[in-house]
């Protein structure tokens, strides 16, 4: 079986690709960031299963869906998202991270539609680490940010908040994981306003348990969030979130 997994947030795709090998491990399982890529590939091979992230800079999931259903008539798309903001028409089944996404949904499902809740699941390597917690600066206040550098994401309003953190006192520290198109611009802005910031590119998902110990608090300022599993992530060990 050939599987593909298309998102172009690079900590979502890691998790989509670990969770469908733990399933199926005996799939070949192929990841791209690229629309492009991804269509140019399945041009040349015949994909099994699809697994499309709906927002997607450049096209949307539900456009590529019907690129790869011209290609290949029998394949399996699945659509993977927290956000509610999707095209109806194109799904058998809408499945919701949660019941408010659901009860915000702005579309009717049509005759024939169905709709469930399945909420974001956690590993169970994600909980208090004690000798994690222990190394911690007992003088510096330390908030995390984990996510794409999208304008979605508004990792700029947290630098700002920060930055008046510090002018009025104390010691603090942000650690910002991931990538995207507006990392160069926070960066840039951090170093010019000597803001206490660490930028970490992505990481194994296995060592996240390990950030979300190390943070005193987990902050994500987006504009718009469906279920978000760093949210439950750091919850489930023991951080507290603002969001």
């Amino acid at each position: 079986m050939l599987i593909t997994v298309i998102d172009d947030e690079v900590l979502a795709l890691k998790a989509t690709v670990n969770a469908v090998k733990e399933a199926l491990p005996e799939a070949e399982v192929r990841q791209f960031t690229k629309c492009s890529e991804l269509l140019s590939f399945a041009a040349e091979n015949r994909i099994d299963v699809a697994f499309l992230d709906i927002n997607m800079r450049g096209y949307t999931g539900i456009e590529v869906a019907g690129k790869l259903e011209e290609i290949n008539p029998e394949i399996n798309i699945i659509f993977v998202t927290g956000y509610s903001e999707h095209k109806s028409e194109a799904m058998d089944m809408h499945v919701f991270v949660s019941e408010a996404v659901r009860r915000a949904y702005p579309f009717e499902l049509r005759a024939g539609q169905r709709g469930m809740v399945c909420y974001n699941g956690i590993a169970p390597e994600f909980r208090p680490l004690p000798e994690v917690r222990a190394r911690r600066e007992p003088e510096v206040f330390t908030v995390g940010c984990v996510a794409n550098f999208d304008p979605l994401k508004d990792q700029m309003t947290l630098l700002k908040a920060m930055e008046k953190l510090e002018a009025e006192g104390g010691r603090w520290k942000t650690v910002f994981v991931g990538s995207g198109p507006e990392l160069a611009r926070c960066r840039r802005y951090a170093e010019q306003r000597g803001i206490n910031a660490e930028f970490r590119k992505e990481m194994p998902h296995a060592e996240m348990p390990q950030l979300y110990n190390e943070i005193e608090l987990m902050a994500l300022p987006s504009l718009s969030e469906g279920f978000c599993c760093a949210y439950v992530e750091a919850w489930a060990c023991g951080t507290p979130v603002v969001g």
